[in-house]
């Protein structure tokens, strides 16, 4: 329990002095200073290498059938998390001291902090010997450690060494059943690992798309940098995952019956789509927000920026918002309708909003064509004008894309008949709908009007 709370606590410090990194300025100021060493070592050293001290002594009886000296083991986390932090922690004090130097002059004021963090290694080094030797004497003499020396309450620890046939196998076919208090303290009376309850055999829901999908973006991106038949091989994949995904879900493969009343959790009266939907769409406005923070950094700080209307057409990219603000209204009628209207004015309503967003992306298209043929042309190697032009509004049009490729599919889909699951998922990509808009609200402003 100790090192699992030092581990927390180290990789909170870690995580606080990552946001600094966060920021475009000072990831730029600090780079390659011993601020980021510090950062680095308390998020990947720190706290997976006190968790992995946690856990050896956790499962060592597991693993050897006997217990390690307690006072020992304190010792060993009071001199180790001592240790550390005299390391690392002044290195955050260090912050504009360049890595990989062996010799400075006594004038910077380095010193005193780097003799500190010498004293620490050997301190750190010296609670590696008390673990070292703590594990050795266990294994050689130590205390019989019992079937469960912790008293869980968890399967595992229905299993030790020795002493008759373990009953390991029971977690196998008792999914979905107490735990260990609801087993039988006879060993030997635990059912064999070979028997199943035939209520707790479900339909499989294994599905190869998503390793598809992340090896297609993989293989198309990098194609970006060996050549255009990789990258079109990288697309072919991934409409190969694209179009099958698609047809496991019209065929209800990943259809999952609801389940028995049993234990409340937090989120329970949100669905699972729903709730994974508002997940994705947190994770792209922190995305975004990234995209147009720096957007605003390199703005703001470039000594020239072409005047607003001097290289963006101003009306042609308002009318191209008032498009896309608009289907966002039939999207909002169409999910607002899916409870009280026939199922063939939604698809009317989803077929707006298909042919807008069309409309929108023709609109886009025409105008990054015009200014990658103009006189002069104007592309993403123009200078940071072109490259943060380019690429914002290239993403936003990636999302519309598979929003239109959504629709798509919501229009199939829902040419049967509406079922709940079909109503939901209309509501569930209105969600993903408004979110492209709201998007393009900020995006306009900032790149056509300032």
């Amino acid at each position: 329990m100790l090192f699992a709370l030092g581990s927390l606590a180290i990789f909170v410090i870690g995580g606080l002095t990552g946001v600094f990194n966060s920021s475009l300025a000072l990831d730029i100021a600090q780079r390659g200073t011993f601020f980021v060493v510090g950062h680095f070592h308390y998020v990947m050293v720190g706290a997976s290498l006190f968790g992995l001290f946690g856990a050896t002594y956790y499962w060592w009886p597991k693993m050897t059938g006997k217990m390690l000296s307690e006072s020992l083991g304190k010792l060993h986390f009071i001199v180790s998390i001592i240790g550390f932090n005299l390391i690392f922690f002044p290195m955050f004090f260090l912050m504009d001291m360049p890595r990989r130097i062996v010799t400075y002059t006594a004038d910077t004021g380095w010193g005193p902090l780097n003799l500190l963090a010498s004293i620490g290694a050997y301190i750190f080094i010296f609670g590696h010997i008390i673990f070292l030797t703590n594990l050795l004497r266990s294994y050689a003499r130590g205390p019989p450690a019992g079937p469960n020396p912790w008293n869980g309450t968890t399967l595992e620890w229905t299993s030790w060494k020795g002493g008759g046939p373990s009953p390991i196998g029971v977690a196998a076919s008792s999914i979905g059943r107490p735990l260990l208090s609801s087993l039988s303290a006879d060993p030997h009376s635990v059912r064999s690992s070979h028997e199943t309850v035939g209520s707790e055999i479900g339909h499989q829901h294994w599905s190869s798309r998503p390793i598809e999908l992340s090896l297609g973006l993989a293989v198309a991106l990098a194609g970006l940098g060996f050549g255009f038949p990789i990258f079109v091989l990288g697309l072919v994949i991934l409409a190969w995952a694209l179009v099958g995904w698609v047809s496991d879900d019209l065929h209800d493969k990943f259809l999952v019956p609801d389940e028995p009343p049993g234990n409340r959790w937090p989120f329970q009266t949100t669905t699972k789509l729903k709730l994974g939907m508002w997940a994705f769409i947190s994770s792209e406005f922190t995305f975004f927000g990234v995209l147009l923070g720096s957007y605003a950094f390199v703005r703001y700080n470039f000594s020239y920026w072409p005047p607003p209307g001097s290289i963006h057409n101003i009306p042609v990219g308002g009318a191209n918002t008032i498009i896309l603000l608009t289907s966002g209204l039939t999207m909002l009628l169409a999910v607002q309708s899916i409870k009280t209207d026939t199922i063939k004015h939604v698809r009317a309503l989803l077929g707006s909003t298909l042919l807008l967003g069309t409309v929108f992306m023709i609109i886009k298209g025409s105008e990054w064509y015009d200014l990658l043929t103009g006189n002069p042309p104007f592309t993403p190697q123009t200078g940071l004008p072109g490259s943060t032009f380019f690429v914002i509004t290239g993403i936003h049009g990636a999302h519309v894309i598979a929003g239109l490729v959504a629709l798509v599919y919501l229009l199939v889909r829902t040419r049967n008949g509406w079922t709940p699951g079909k109503r939901a998922t209309v509501e569930h990509f209105g969600l993903y709908w408004a979110f492209v808009d709201m998007v393009w609200v900020f995006v306009f402003p900032l790149l056509y009007l300032i």
